[in-house]
């Protein structure tokens, strides 16, 4: 009922009891003082039940036979809340309460009732109260059967009035009743809240604290008004935050109301994307300040600093539409809602004058998932003068401005790939004499005695007693789909059923099989496991092919294993040649969806239509798992029959050989725990929080909370017609969620001890999520005795840590333990399918994995606590089955379980794409990368696919219309590296550091190469830091650490490379994956022609030799161009105080605490710019860190960090912004004039233009073997005399002249910048004739800050007239 309705209900009820009321005054003399007593009586009595319901009759008066009905009253909603039904039960004397509010607190009050008894022949009395409060009056009149009643009715009328006027908090102080519902809920109606509701509706509240006009000293008043919505609430009390508390929940009813009768309540209650709140408000006037100068200020200060309990009041000052504007003073009780509010007022205000700029704002807020490019103040570029010649010299070169006058873009052609891993092929006639001698042999090994164990151990196999279905499935459909269980003998069985009926029908060379694992450990493996089967004279048609090695089979009737990517390669390069030469394509393990199995599925399906298009023959493929989603890959491979119809691919499914195992999940495993152990032995399930929390959750997903009663919403709850939670204004849907980075450390520990302690023999493996996790139990399992199990004890257990990064166990886990001591297995998922243990007969699950993700927009990556799907479920389960009877015991419920996808997240949809486009732009022709992409089985999202295609154009890789590669993306697509770090090797090519920066690009690429268990991982940084010496890099720490070991390699026997590597806490196995990676890119890179057979190694096992590695001592040259690989890479330390790193357009960061920048903190300072290799989110989403750091001078962010824009005239502006972001203020030069030219400013940028030029001709001459190495004819400073020729075109000797010139030039001015580094620490005087060291020993040493075996300081001159090179010896004193 609204104030019109309490108005119309007022004026009727007045009209109607006009003569009653006279009736009554005439018969007030005749009364007697009997009855006024009588009338006491009863009214006493009638106070002790004054809250009886309306109509009530005393017992005493005589019933009438014509009653007539009472006065109706209001009811509760439109009553204060104090006023309500039940609030006027539980009070006592509230009539006399209210009465003495209008007598005593309201100033200028007076409260007076009137009763008129038995009015005509109804039997009713009337009550009229008349009210007054300063010079506004209200009068009520009501009728009861009891004079009681009638004075309720008349009351509750009167309230009703005043609550419609709106003034029910201006008269009436918050209750007392109410003080601890205040307390409480202080937080949860915040005045935030109330600003966030009117933000979303583009405007704001007026709020104002002042003392009570109406009431007497020491009450305050607290208004919010919303004239939007015509809203007006106010609140009183003696303390003000509970006025303002409850102005905000009278406020939020009123809203609420305002949205319930609302024909737009979806309007009125979204708060979008596009909208001010608490979460943006302060970023949007930032954002302002930062872009377009416009600042604000905020003024907070209290009525009471001396006083703890002050009050508060905010305001804030902002420039908008060209004036200084301030903001409403805010009062609050909590300074962070004072702030808050005023900081929205002002946001919403300035967005009301800027609404272009506000949508601007809201447009990068988007793209940057929350996050804004922050723009700092500039920083120092102080060029010396040594740079600055070299800077002028650099750009006087002859030739040099013909040579950017001629360049022209031909980015056009698509270079020839690099193939080495070409598929060979038979003719027509070594196939016909082939076949028979195949058959002869295929039965020489039926009815060889010496194969009777092979051949009954394989016909024991489930996959051997379905031949039949087997070779029909392969053999009539283009696509077929074998589901293997564990044991079944599907990857090894397969191929051979193929293959024997092929020898048997006399066309074995017809047959050539391609069998694809996604594991270069398993492609081996099972290639000698299947030769063997096969007996001595079929073996050699069994071979594999993995990159770093290949052994293939002789060709025709052979099976070929293969990781996924070589058949991927092929498939690029030469589709056709392979499709002629095969006959069967099995793709194995492809419910693991990595992103190579992804493509090479997108692959095979467009060759495959395209083939069978232009009428050629197709192999037949065959997806092999032993978990898959069948639904999901039957739908995606469609077979066409004669007439044209597409029909799903048919499946296969084979059971196993394993044993059973049982399975109990989270509620059968609690229940035997505490059915078995008595209360006090279960303290550490029972006190562990994080286990209670996680049972609780699972037990709520697992919807058993169902079974309890709800709390029943109240239809006058309207304030939950609003959500009152501001939104995010993207979609951060990366994070993790809460309950999937809890650890039931009490569960897991219990669970374990539980199996231990019940059983006698047989192997635990508990899957975790990650080395964290296993750490944490390993402690309580060693510390403490769970049930009376004490497994540090080594006469009954033995504990394994099963993780990457702690290569001993690994190796030491296969082996059998001694008589009556059991294994204990804290693994990760390599134990799931990498790693198979025959005794583990015991599984514990925690139902975790952790991935890493990969956010294409932001570039920033995180390693993400997730649940596993069925199919890793299944994986883990078998673990326990596969030579006994086993037991999986499931840490989570079995509702979870049937949740769970059937197959994991595919890598395609988590992972930088930046490869993947590259790869498919280089290889597949005739569509666009989206395109084809959006062909996947799981296609990426088209804005992921459109940002890695941007990084590209940034890159140099591709043309700006996204149509071409360009020279340099030809050349990045053969590298087997990501195009980044490819980018980072072809520079460290032309700028002569090859060795260093292609050793780094191909370690960004492999596992970390230092070992990271956590009992050595403080010495192994040590160690790190030790290899970095004074060069303030992780990357160059790496570098050293590998030709720390590189000097004792021999590849016939490593033994003594093992045992340095050990020493210095070098991990072996990582050390020899970035050792063959870099064997790989060089033979790349040779069979380009960029390296000479002459030049692949130096006399220090250097890649590229002395020609390619001139500048590969100077730390300063290889951090610029790992800059330039890096980049937008970059950061800036701000604070000397704070380790955070300023990213521009990411959130800020600090190194990961495996950086030498946080073992040596004095190396960085404040406004130290730094590259780094990644940038990772932790798991919970609260921080984020940076992967591997360098620290970088100004004037190589200048020249390699991306993009390099004047903030004005070029003439006139000493400001350069970089990458959008990064401001340097260059300085050093004169003004301009006519004698000395352009100023530095204008130099540096003419310097900058003309190296993006260069570099493109360079990428050029670099793929054509137009470049070479060591420049000793160069007459630089001057560089070669190039005759500049108006009419004719330089010749490709003067571009390739000018451009080693040019690119010498910039080193040169890179040098500069060094020979004025505190300590005398230049680079001129350390070099020889030709710019470099005698050997990398001695670089290495200089680098350190380490004295020779001669005593002689690294920095001095070396003495080439000693003949021999400076031994390294010293370097590991």
């Amino acid at each position: 009922m609204d104030l019109f309705q309490l108005e119309s209900l007022s004026e009727k009820t007045n009209k109607r009891k006009q003569p009653a009321q006279k009736s009554k005054q005439s018969q007030k003399g005749k009364q007697s003082q009997k009855g006024k007593q009588s009338q006491k009586g009863k009214q006493g009595k009638q106070t002790q039940n004054s809250n009886r319901s309306l109509g009530r009759k005393e017992a005493t008066e005589p019933v009438s036979t014509s009653l007539s009905p009472p006065t109706p009253i209001p009811t509760d909603e439109e009553l204060p809340e104090w006023a309500h039904t039940a609030e006027r039960i539980q009070s006592k004397n509230f009539y006399e309460k209210v009465r003495l509010s209008f007598v005593s607190q309201i100033l200028g009050g007076s409260f007076k009732a009137s009763f008129t008894p038995n009015k005509g022949n109804t039997s009713l009395h009337e009550c009229t109260i008349l009210a007054k409060a300063g010079d506004q009056e209200w009068k009520a009149v009501a009728e009861a059967r009891t004079r009681l009643d009638a004075r309720e009715n008349a009351l509750l009328i009167l309230l009703a009035q005043i609550t419609a006027q709106g003034l029910e908090g201006d008269l009436f102080p918050v209750a007392r009743s109410m003080s601890n519902y205040m307390e409480k809920h202080a937080k949860k109606h915040q005045l935030l809240d109330v600003f966030n509701y009117a933000a979303s509706l583009d405007t704001v509240p007026s709020v104002t604290c002042a003392p009570a006009e109406r009431l007497g000293p020491g009450y305050h008043q607290y208004t919010i008004s919303l004239p939007k919505q015509d809203i007006r609430v106010t609140a009183v009390s003696k303390s003000r935050s509970h006025a303002e508390t409850a102005a905000c929940v009278k406020f939020k009813k009123a809203a609420g109301k305002y949205v319930a009768n609302s024909d737009v309540g979806d309007e009125l209650t979204s708060q979008g994307s596009d909208r001010l709140s608490s979460a943006n408000a302060a970023k949007f006037l930032g954002w302002l300040a930062n872009r377009h100068r416009l600042s604000s200020s905020t003024n907070v200060y209290p009525d009471q600093p001396e006083r703890r309990s002050s009050f508060w009041f905010a305001q804030v000052s902002y420039k908008s539409a060209g004036e200084q504007r301030t903001t409403p003073t805010i009062p609050s009780f909590s300074k962070v809602y004072a702030e808050g509010a005023a900081t929205i007022h002002a946001a919403v205000s300035a967005a009301q004058d800027e609404p272009a700029l506000f949508q601007q704002f809201i447009e990068e807020l988007i793209g940057g998932k929350g996050h804004l490019l922050e723009i700092t103040r500039p920083i120092d570029l102080e060029i010396s003068a040594p740079s600055q010649y070299a800077i002028r010299t650099t750009l006087g070169i002859h030739g040099l401005p013909q040579l950017a006058q001629e360049l022209q873009d031909n980015e056009n052609s698509q270079q020839p790939q690099i193939f080495r891993n070409r598929v060979l092929t038979l003719t027509e006639e070594q196939k016909r004499l082939l076949s028979p001698r195949l058959k002869s042999s295929y039965e020489r090994y039926l009815q060889s005695d010496k194969m009777a164990d092979m051949r009954k151990l394989k016909s024991e196999l489930p996959m051997n007693q379905y031949k039949s279905q087997v070779s029909d499935l392969v053999q009539n459909n283009v696509y077929s789909i074998i589901i293997g269980a564990t044991g079944s003998g599907k990857t090894t069985q397969v191929p051979q059923i193929i293959l024997e009926k092929y020898y048997q029908e006399g066309r074995g060379a017809d047959c050539n099989i391609i069998c694809t694992q996604p594991r270069r450990i398993a492609a081996t493996s099972v290639a000698g496991r299947v030769a063997d089967e096969m007996g001595p004279d079929l073996r050699d048609r069994v071979g594999y092919q993995v990159r770093f090695d290949s052994r293939p089979p002789a060709q025709g009737g052979s099976v070929t294993y293969c990781t996924t990517g070589i058949l991927l390669q092929q498939l690029q390069y030469e589709p056709d040649r392979v499709f002629d030469a095969v006959s069967h394509l099995m793709i194995d393990e492809v419910h693991e969806r990595d992103k190579i199995i992804d493509f090479t599925l997108t692959v095979l399906k467009r060759a495959v239509t395209d083939r069978l298009a232009r009428g050629l023959k197709v192999p037949r493929i065959t997806l092999m798992s032993a978990t898959l989603d069948t639904e999901l890959f039957a739908g995606y491979f469609k077979n066409v029959d004669n007439d044209g119809q597409q029909t799903r691919a048919p499946v296969l499914s084979v059971p196993g050989r394993t044993f059973p195992v049982s399975e109990k999940h989270l509620g059968d495993v609690l229940a035997e725990i505490q059915g078995m152990w008595p209360g006090n032995e279960l303290g550490l399930l029972r006190n562990d929080r994080n286990t209670t929390k996680y049972i609780e959750m699972e037990d709520s997903f697992a919807g058993t909370h169902m079974n309890r009663p709800l709390p029943q919403k109240q239809d006058t709850d309207i304030i939950s017609a609003i959500d009152w939670k501001p939104k995010p204004v993207y979609d951060d849907a990366s994070a993790s969620a809460k309950e999937d980075t809890i650890l039931p450390a009490g569960l897991i520990a219990t669970t374990i001890a539980h199996v231990l302690r019940t059983t006698t023999d047989g192997a635990v493996l508990v899957f975790f999520p990650g080395l964290t996790e296993i750490q944490a139990i390993e402690k309580i399992l060693r510390t403490q005795s769970v049930l009376g199990v004490d497994v540090s004890d080594e006469t009954k257990f033995k504990l394994f840590l099963l993780h990457s990064s702690i290569p001993d166990s690994q190796k030491t886990v296969f082996e059998k333990p001694s008589p009556g001591v059991r294994k204990v297995i804290l693994s990760t998922n390599i134990a799931e399918t990498s790693v198979t243990i025959p005794d583990v007969q015991y599984v514990i699950d925690t139902g975790k994995v952790r991935q890493i993700q990969y956010d294409n927009s932001t570039r920033v990556s995180w390693l993400q606590n997730s649940w596993i799907s069925k199919s890793n479920a299944k994986q883990r389960a078998g673990r326990a089955g596969r030579v006994q009877n086993g037991h999986y015991l499931a840490l989570y419920s079995k509702a979870r379980h049937e949740s769970m996808s059937a197959i994991g997240v595919p890598e395609l949809l988590r992972s930088d794409l930046q490869s993947t486009c590259l790869a498919v732009k280089a290889t597949i022709r005739g569509v666009g990368v989206a395109d084809f992409l959006a062909d996947a089985i799981d296609p990426p999202n088209p804005v992921s696919v459109k940002e890695a295609m941007t990084r590209l154009v940034d890159l140099g890789a591709l043309t700006p219309d996204h149509a071409n590669l360009t020279a340099l993306g030809n050349l990045l697509a053969s590298l087997p590296v990501h195009p980044a770090l490819g980018k980072m090797i072809v520079l460290g090519i032309m700028f002569k550091c090859l060795d260093p920066v292609l050793v780094i690009g191909a370690a960004a690429e492999e596992r970390g190469l230092f070992v990271m268990a956590p009992d050595v991982k403080s010495s192994s940084l040590r160690s790190k830091a030790d290899f970095a010496g004074e060069t303030g890099s992780d990357h160059l720490a790496i570098y050293n650490a590998f030709c720390h070991v590189r000097e004792y390699y021999s590849p016939d026997n490593d033994s003594h490379a093992r045992r340095v590597a050990q020493s210095a806490y070098i991990h072996f196995g990582a050390w020899k994956a970035i050792h063959r990676a870099s064997q790989q890119i060089q033979d790349i890179l040779q069979e380009t022609g960029v390296l000479r057979q002459e030049e692949i190694y130096s006399r220090d096992n250097m890649i590229g030799g002395r020609a390619w590695n001139i500048n590969s001592h100077k730390p300063h040259i290889i951090k610029a161009i790992l800059l330039a690989g890096l980049q937008p890479n970059i950061g800036l330390k701000k604070r000397p105080s704070h380790r955070l790193v300023i990213l521009g357009d990411r959130p800020a960061a600090e190194p990961s605490n495996f950086s030498v920048l946080r073992a040596n903190r004095t190396s960085w300072t404040e406004n130290s710019l730094v590259a780094f290799t990644n940038v990772a989110k932790s798991t919970d989403g609260r921080s984020f860190s940076l992967r591997e750091l360098s620290i970088v001078q100004p004037l190589a962010v200048a020249l390699f960090g991306g993009t390099f824009v004047p903030n004005g005239p070029i003439d006139r502006s000493n400001i350069f912004t970089v990458n959008k972001w990064l401001q340097l203020y260059v300085s050093g030069g004169s003004a301009p004039s006519r004698r000395s030219g352009p100023n530095i400013q204008a130099q540096l940028y003419a310097l900058r233009q003309n190296m993006d030029r260069v570099l493109k001709v360079a990428f050029e001459d670099l793929i054509k073997g137009q470049m070479r190495g060591a420049n000793t004819t160069s007459t630089y400073p001057g560089g070669r005399h190039h005759s500049a020729r108006a009419s004719t075109l330089l010749t490709a000797s003067e571009k390739a002249s000018i451009v080693s010139d040019f690119l010498l030039g910039v080193v040169k001015v890179l040098d500069g910048a060094e020979s004025s580094a505190p300590e005398g620490r230049g680079v001129d005087y350390l070099s020889d004739e030709n710019g470099n060291f005698p050997s990398y020993a001695h670089a290495k040493k200089f680098w350190l800050g380490r004295s020779d075996s001669h005593g002689r300081s690294a920095r001095d001159p070396p003495r080439f007239n000693e003949g021999r090179r400076a031994r390294s010896d010293s370097f590991r004193r």
